[in-house]
């Protein structure tokens, strides 16, 4: 009996250790950005915006807000890289701005969520900070490639991804 427990112990040990060691490099780092559908130079942008804008809306449950702000603000910067790669560098930039206030926009509603007593949990906290990161980089990027004339709404996304990134170093 006592052998058969120092067994299990040992096989359990050696099950998180092995878990531990055989983790991927950089696995916890990686963020990948969704889908942006369909983009803003396209007809039928307006009714996929106004349905974003309806769906925020009626999103009472601040969880579940912070969790749409996070994915709409994901898929503007997606979109702002689509834009930038097929010439549109003004709409881009918009886009990639546009990205970072629905972000702060998210960062407001999880102090305000956070003083209510429903807080977010660790998990998210730590995926909007790997959002973050990825943002800063998508946008450092596109500003080497973007004429300077038309780098200023680039330059404002990067400097208000830089306040949000202070701001969450406080959660």
């Amino acid at each position: 009996m006592k052998l058969t427990r120092i067994f299990a112990t040992a096989l359990l040990v050696l099950f998180f250790i092995s878990s531990i060691l055989l983790q991927p490099v950089g696995a916890a780092t990686k963020y990948d950005l969704p889908y942006p559908g369909i983009l803003p130079d396209h007809g039928l942008y307006p009714i996929k915006s106004a349905r974003d804008k309806l769906w925020l809306f009626v999103t009472r449950d601040h969880i579940h807000k912070m969790e749409l702000l996070l994915l709409l603000s994901d898929k503007h910067l997606a979109m702002a890289r689509l834009l930038v790669n097929n010439g549109k560098d003004g709409l881009g930039g918009e886009n990639a701005l546009k990205a970072e206030r629905l972000s702060s926009e998210m960062i407001d509603i999880m102090g305000t969520a956070t003083k209510q007593g429903a807080a977010p949990k660790g998990d998210f906290v730590t995926q909007v900070k790997l959002s973050n990161k990825k943002h800063r980089e998508i946008i450092e990027a596109t500003l080497t490639t973007v004429p300077k004339n038309k780098q200023a709404d680039l330059k404002k996304a990067l400097m208000l991804n830089k306040k949000l990134k202070d701001r969450l170093a406080k959660l």
